[in-house]
């Protein structure tokens, strides 16, 4: 018979192991919650697929990114036969944000740079992003980083042709390249891949059909201040394809996306700010939010960085 003393010890043991598990469960779970906005925009990276679970997935592809997307060439046409004077009356809050993302592929040279955080279950990762636009080149870095997840990518877009690199020896503001590119696609097969190649400047899908109600747009100085609340499903069509990419496995689910875009007198792209509301189902609920900032800067003569060159993100936000 087991004495009394035994008995103690060995439920004191099942008591720290279970302890302990529960902790690493936990810091698992964070770690792949966190990292699914590691890119700000462009979703995240993932560490273990054993964690997740399949109980509380959406099934996107009964959906068509394509049908939800409005007839921008009209919308542009609209927009050029209008004054500024009958902006408000002519067009709805998502209406002016994709004039502002359609006029950015009409300058020779466009410069944004994304600032970042993503809190998931306590776990903070910085997010930072260059993209530029120079005549028909088009580059993209997304660098993310916390105290468990490290994450790098380049993408370089030139005619027909979309390069991918690793980033290795992350830290907040900068990474190594590989010179050995991870991927060479085709726009078409890179747009399959990751929900949009690089032209496209918005992974979200604003439209007729994916504003809300809520959203608004109104006179702010000179310019304007749109405010979206995007459909949490319907929205994210595309960015869904760039997480499951990233992921290897199932995607979180959005509870909510708020945008508020800053628009100068012409309905040109000043600055975008997002949060994003989502959860994983891992072994249990991550509950987890991001919040991002980017800030555009137009026709300066910004060259696209070689592997050796890095971006600078000094300047802040």
């Amino acid at each position: 018979m087991e004495n009394s003393t035994n008995k103690n010890i060995k439920e004191e043991k099942t008591k720290n192991n279970s302890k302990k598990n529960s902790k690493k469960t936990w810091i698992v779970v964070a770690v792949c919650a966190v990292a699914f906005l590691a890119f700000g925009g462009t979703a995240g990276y993932f560490l273990g697929q054993s964690y997740f679970a399949s109980k509380d997935a959406i099934d996107y592809s009964q959906y068509s990114a394509d049908e939800l997307e409005d007839n921008y060439e009209d919308l542009m046409k609209r927009y050029n036969e209008a004054s500024p004077s009958t902006y408000l009356a002519k067009f709805k809050s998502y209406e002016f944000a994709n004039i502002a993302l359609n006029k950015i592929g009409l300058h020779e040279n466009v410069w944004s740079q994304t600032y970042g955080l993503v809190n998931a279950m306590g776990v903070k990762q910085t997010v930072r992003a260059t993209s530029i636009k120079e005549g028909n080149k088009y580059f993209l870095e997304n660098i993310s980083a916390s105290s468990m997840v490290q994450a790098a990518k380049r993408f370089y877009q030139e005619d027909d042709q979309v390069i991918t690199y690793n980033g290795g020896s992350v830290s907040t503001e900068m990474a190594t390249w590989n010179e050995n590119p991870q991927s060479t696609l085709s726009k078409k097969e890179h747009e399959d891949k990751w929900g949009k190649n690089l032209s496209r400047p918005s992974i979200y899908i604003i439209s007729k059909a994916t504003a809300l109600e809520t959203s608004k747009v109104e006179k702010d100085g000179d310019g304007y201040k749109v405010s979206l609340d995007i459909d949490p499903k319907l929205g994210v069509l595309r960015y869904v394809k760039q997480m499951i990419e990233i992921s290897g496995v199932g995607s979180p689910k959005f509870h909510s996306i708020h945008m508020e875009m800053l628009l100068d007198s012409d309905l040109s792209l000043k600055q975008t700010k997002i949060n994003e509301k989502y959860s994983v189902v891992m072994v249990v609920k991550a509950e987890s939010e991001a919040e991002i900032s980017e800030y555009f800067t137009y026709d300066q003569g910004k060259k696209i960085p070689d592997l050796k060159t890095n971006c600078d993100y000094s300047k802040g936000e």
